[in-house]
């Protein structure tokens, strides 16, 4: 695992290089990613999360790109108090300067979070809820995430639009704790989506990425 999260980063700047005639990008861009808003109703985030890029075009078709995230207090499937920051940095290396951009990049970032989850306990035996009793569970976790990627930038209407997809791997540190004076069950983690991005545990996991980000250019 170790090894794919340095290969992949290096293969995709191996494949833009091949590419580095010199050419200056004219449009410089600040953008939203709508999709953080809604991942938290699948599970795969904690909340709803405010995510904005600015990319800064350089010459030979690189271009950095800022990632800042801030997840918003949202309640939602008994997750309540949620709190969460994103930070991170995307080097992209764009082919062509056409008015439909493709491009290869990596991108590395930060994300650290917390939020509560109070639920019914579920019997797995019984497979029942127990409606009488509920447990609240506080879940603070550290992601470290590595992605290579492949995507499209281009403005349409005055509107700057990047489409890109990945895949690449994070490292995890997530904790739970709880109140010792409930009964303790990871049956409050109701679906395998949750479970693996919140079940307790240190590791690696792969990781994929894909979306739309929409935003000014100037």
């Amino acid at each position: 695992m170790k090894r794919a999260v340095l290969f992949i980063p290096a293969l995709m700047l191996l494949l833009g290089s091949c590419h580095g005639k010199e050419f200056l990008l004219k449009e410089n861009a600040i953008r939203l990613t709508p999709a953080e808003m809604l991942y938290f109703v699948a599970g795969i985030r904690p909340s709803a999360t405010l995510e904005f890029t600015y990319e800064r075009h350089l010459v030979y078709g690189f271009s950095p790109q800022l990632v800042v995230g801030y997840s918003l207090p949202v309640d939602f499937n008994f997750k309540h108090d949620a709190k969460g920051i994103k930070i991170g940095l995307e080097l992209k290396k764009y082919f062509k300067p056409d008015r439909r951009r493709f491009y290869v990049s990596t991108e590395a970032f930060y994300n650290r979070f917390s939020y509560f989850k109070t639920a019914r306990v579920f019997d797995p035996v019984a497979f029942i809820y127990v409606s009488d009793q509920e447990e609240t569970v506080r879940v603070r976790g550290n992601n470290y995430v590595y992605h290579g990627k492949f995507g499209v930038s281009f403005i349409k209407r005055g509107l700057s639009i990047d489409l890109f997809l990945g895949i690449g791997a994070r490292y995890r540190s997530i904790a739970h704790s709880f109140d010792p004076n409930d009964v303790f069950s990871e049956g409050v983690f109701l679906n395998l989506v949750e479970d693996y991005f919140f079940g307790s545990g240190i590791g690696w996991q792969w990781s994929a990425v894909s979306g739309i980000r929409l935003g000014i250019p100037f």
